[in-house]
C-alpha cells in the first residue's frame, strides 16, 4: 500500500483514491453516455450501438446500491439514439470500414 502525503498530514490510500475514481462500472457508463452522444448528434449508427453495449456492461456490473436512475437512462439514452438514426436513415448500418469499389 503506497501511502501520498498531502499538505495538512492528511494521509490517503493512492490505489484506494485511483479505484474509486477509475472503476470498470464508471468507465463504461460514462463511455455509454458519450456514444449516446455521438450517436445522436451526429447520427452514427455504430455510435448509438456502441452505446446500447455499454449500457448492458454497466448494467451487468451494477450493485443492488447503484442508482437505477443513471442506469435507465443510459439505456433510454442509447435507445433513443439508435432509433433516431435510424429513423433518418433507415438503410442497414455498413461498416466505417467497407468501402462500395464499383
Amino acid at each position: 500500500m503506497v501511502l501520498v502525503s498531502v499538505p495538512g498530514d492528511c494521509h490517503t490510500s493512492l490505489a484506494g483514491t485511483l479505484k474509486a475514481i477509475f472503476t470498470f462500472r464508471s468507465c463504461k457508463g460514462v463511455s455509454g453516455m458519450i456514444f449516446s452522444m455521438c450517436g445522436l448528434m451526429m447520427r452514427l449508427k455504430w455510435c448509438a450501438w456502441v452505446a446500447l453495449y455499454c449500457s448492458c456492461i454497466s448494467f451487468a456490473n451494477s450493485r443492488l446500491s447503484d442508482d437505477t436512475k443513471q442506469i435507465l437512462s443510459s439505456f433510454m439514452l442509447s435507445i433513443s439514439a439508435i432509433v433516431m438514426s435510424y429513423l433518418q436513415n433507415p438503410q442497414p448500418m455498413t461498416p466505417p470500414w467497407a468501402t462500395s469499389v464499383n
